[in-house]
Parts: C-alpha cells; sequence; structure tokens
C-alpha cells in the first residue's frame, strides 16, 4: 500500500512538501506517518519560523478538507494578518494581534472571524512548541447587536398570496414555506426527491459557492431526511415538475437548465423581496419587509410547528437541526400567540 502526505511548505522553493509512505498494510503506513511526523517535530521546528510561513502551512494542513466557504474565510482573515508576514511567531504579543482586530472594529463579524483564526493558530503554535501561551487567548472583541431571527407576519403572509410573482418566484417561496427548508437546500431539489406517492419529499443535497460558482455538496446533518408534503400542495408541484422537465433541468430552481450561480440566487431573491415589498405598500425608496430574508421561512416553520404542537424532537428531524437549536427558536416566539388566556383562568 502507499499513500502520499503533505509535509509543508519548502522555504526557499515556496513549494508543497510531499513524502511517499509504503507499507503491508493501512497499520504498518499509519505508524511509518507518526514517525516522520515525530521527527519532523524535533527538526522542522525551527524557533525563527516565521507568521506568514507558518499560517501558511497551518491553512494547507489543517483546513484544506473544509467547505469553500470556510477557507475563503480563513485566508481573508489572513489576508488582514499582512504586517505579521515576516514576524517570527515567537515575537508575536498579544498586543500585536489586539492591534490588527482594533483595525476592523467597525465590522464586529470580521472581529469575530478575525479572532477564531489567529486562536487557532497559535493553538497549534503551542501545540507544536514553537511557543508556550497563546498570545491570541485574551483579544478584546466589539459587542455586536445580535440579530433576532422572526417569524412571517399575517400581513406578510397576505403579501406573499397577492404578490405577482413568475412561477419559480413563487415556487422558491412556496417551498421554503411549506418544508423548512436552508435557502442551500432548497435550491438543490431535483424533481425526484418528491415522492408524491407516499408524500414526502426528500432532502440529500444542497449547493455550495465557490466565489459565484455552484456546486453540491452534502447537507449539515449528512443524512437524508423527510419532509410530509400537503396534499393541496401537491397540484403545484406536481405542475411545476412538468414544467422543469420540459425545459430539460436537472434542478427545479435552474437557468438554463444549470444550478443557480451566487449572483442569480441573489437577483432572484431580491426581485422575490421587491415584490413583497410593493405589496405591503413599500417602493423603492421605502423598505416594508423589516429585513425579510429566506432564513424567515425557516424560523417561521419551527415556529408553526411549535404551534401546531409537534414534538422539538420530530421538529428538529424535519428541520435537520438538533432539539438544541430548535429550544433556542422557542425562546424568541411571539408571546401574543401564547395561550396566557388559560394561565389567567387558574385558581385553588
Amino acid at each position: 500500500m502507499k499513500k502520499r502526505i503533505y509535509l509543508g511548505i519548502d522555504p526557499i522553493t515556496g513549494k508543497e512538501i510531499r513524502k511517499r509512505v509504503e507499507g503491508k498494510d493501512e497499520k504498518e503506513i499509519e505508524h511509518k506517518i507518526l514517525e516522520i511526523q515525530k521527527e519532523r517535530m524535533e527538526v522542522d521546528r525551527p524557533s525563527d519560523v516565521t507568521f506568514g510561513k507558518y499560517s501558511q502551512d497551518w491553512l494547507k494542513a489543517y483546513k484544506e478538507m473544509r467547505e469553500s466557504a470556510t477557507k475563503e474565510m480563513y485566508k481573508v482573515a489572513l489576508n488582514k494578518c499582512k504586517t505579521l508576514t515576516f514576524v517570527k511567531v515567537k515575537d508575536i504579543r498579544p498586543l500585536d494581534l489586539q492591534l490588527i482586530i482594533n483595525e476592523h472594529l467597525g465590522s464586529p463579524s470580521s472581529c469575530r472571524q478575525l479572532a477564531l483564526t489567529l486562536k487557532q493558530i497559535f493553538k497549534r503554535a503551542v501545540k507544536d512548541g514553537i511557543i508556550r501561551r497563546n498570545p491570541a487567548d485574551d483579544l478584546q472583541l466589539p459587542k455586536s447587536e445580535k440579530k433576532e431571527e422572526r417569524a412571517l407576519t399575517d400581513k406578510e403572509k397576505e403579501a406573499i398570496k397577492s404578490a405577482p410573482f413568475t412561477t419559480q418566484e413563487r415556487m422558491f417561496v412556496l417551498l421554503l414555506f411549506y418544508f423548512g427548508l436552508r435557502p442551500q437546500e432548497m435550491l438543490a431539489l431535483m424533481p425526484q426527491d418528491f415522492d408524491l406517492q407516499n408524500h414526502e419529499l426528500s432532502i440529500r443535497r444542497a449547493v455550495g459557492y465557490q466565489n459565484n460558482r455552484p456546486y453540491i455538496k452534502t447537507t449539515k446533518t449528512y443524512k437524508v431526511r423527510r419532509i410530509p408534503i400537503a396534499t393541496f400542495f401537491e397540484p403545484d408541484i406536481k405542475s411545476f415538475i412538468r414544467e422543469i422537465k420540459s425545459e430539460n433541468s436537472l434542478y427545479l430552481m435552474h437557468q438554463g437548465g444549470s444550478l443557480l450561480s451566487k449572483s442569480q440566487k441573489v437577483n432572484l431573491w431580491n426581485r422575490i423581496k421587491e415584490k413583497i415589498n410593493v405589496q405591503l405598500g413599500g417602493d423603492e425608496f421605502i423598505d416594508m419587509t423589516n429585513n425579510l430574508r429566506p432564513y424567515t421561512f425557516r424560523h417561521n416553520f419551527c415556529c408553526e410547528c411549535y404551534y401546531k404542537k409537534v414534538s422539538i424532537i420530530k421538529t428538529a428531524e424535519l428541520m435537520g437541526n438538533s432539539p438544541q437549536m430548535v429550544m433556542k427558536v422557542y425562546t424568541h416566539l411571539d408571546n401574543s400567540r401564547e395561550p396566557l388566556a388559560e394561565l389567567m383562568k387558574m385558581s385553588i
């Protein structure tokens, strides 16, 4: 058996260092890999290694298998640390890192991503014996106002009913509304995912993006989950599937038969939102949608499960979430819809 392993980047040529390991079986190969890594830890752990070299090695060694969007997040964060490129890892102080954080105080989310990246890199450097303490442990981050998710309002539901959507736009909205899907799951739906005989929709895949280009990936749970289809919605689905097949597309949401690119997805949602806004009384200058977004429909589905007395376990199963996540949603429910009237009738 043979296997190639990554051992870092050559400081002179800048090329990746890879080595072929051979063995009689998987166990022997793994043993040899551990020995090679152990030797390298002793020899190739210079105290004068720079942050630029070490961070790039870290990125390739530990983030190579992550989703494209996640890898891009780390790259963007490291791009904000260019002042540290030629600084030795052992010489970097907490003050140096805090000053970099402070340069981006206007964007709390950027600060969080930057701190996350730095903490992971220096944590690895501690384990590699390059430094003794993690200088990113006590970084001070700006406070950010957490945006709470919400359910659809009754006015928004009425606006959705009367909005002059195209067939694709209408189906985009209804699929989110009736199934509580993540947008990336809905965009990957294919006609064969709908089992109308058993009244079930199977969620098998999702769409990811590398820059603007779409690609198919697994769902967050790596499992197929099934959601019941309301019988009154089935005629709409049948009609839309017939239309999709006549257009020779594999996917329900498509442009010219292909998956929607990231920009096409954004444009589709913007058109939908504009039409809803007009129905609510808004125009190009006045936005009446109150931060309406695709995930609002998912939150709404979760709330409806609660009001329809669907168990937490079942709701989590339908949504592909953990019961803990469902409970977090329930803490933000509209109190005005809680059955408090019965509570007021309590007596001894």
